[in-house]
């Protein structure tokens, strides 16, 4: 788990790099709007503090919530109960479609928060928020796919690559469906991550 959360700490740093922050502004900001939050279930939780001089503490959680604005709003309200939990200086959650297989690939909500406004680093200027989600749904088949494909990929994986046609035409005898078929489920996951985009949040500066 450590190495998927140190993943998505990764993907989180290009993607601040690339502009897509909601970063709030200093002094009296409100609490951010989490009127459509939902319950969330935690899958699991990290402390990667280590070696940084701020305490950091991150969170995969799961959650039954199908669109943008409700994913976004449970996916702070997670941070801000941890935050409180732990009084840490910067909390990251992920938000997984699918509670069994956690958040090493798949996303529908991350959301990053620094009380002090420091950032992950501490060297931040008004870093205090940056919230992403997306409003793609999995049905049935979808989820069913992606979760064997995660079961699977060790078994398929060399050096770092992945046998994407092995995998295809494997899970296609498992599951009763053509190989287009399971690609074409395994790519609406993909999708999810690679198409969330900011959530506004109270405060944000643009």
């Amino acid at each position: 788990m450590a190495r998927h959360l140190g993943t998505l700490f990764t993907a989180l740093i290009l993607a601040s790099l690339m502009g897509i922050e909601a970063y709030g502004e200093p002094g009296n900001r409100p609490l951010p709007d989490t009127s459509r939050a939902r319950s969330y279930v935690v899958v699991d939780a990290e402390d990667f503090s280590a070696g940084y001089g701020r305490t950091r503490k991150s969170l995969c959680i799961f959650s039954n919530v199908e669109d943008f604005a409700a994913r976004a709003q449970t996916a702070i309200r997670a941070a801000l109960d941890l935050q409180k939990d732990t009084g840490a200086d910067y909390v990251q959650v992920a938000m997984t479609p699918i509670g069994d297989i956690g958040c090493s690939e798949y996303f529908t909500a991350i959301a990053e928060y620094s009380p002090d406004g420091g950032g992950v680093s501490g060297d931040g200027k008004n870093h205090y928020w940056m919230v992403q989600a997306t409003d793609i749904v999995l049905d049935i088949e979808e989820r069913l796919v992606l979760k064997a494909w995660q079961e699977a990929k060790p078994g398929f994986e060399k050096d770092g690559e992945v046998d994407v046609e092995g995998m295809k035409n494997y899970l296609s005898k498992q599951l009763n469906l053509s190989p287009k078929e399971v690609e074409d489920f395994w790519l609406k996951g993909v999708e999810m991550k690679i198409t969330l985009r900011r959530y506004p949040v109270a405060g944000d500066r643009r």
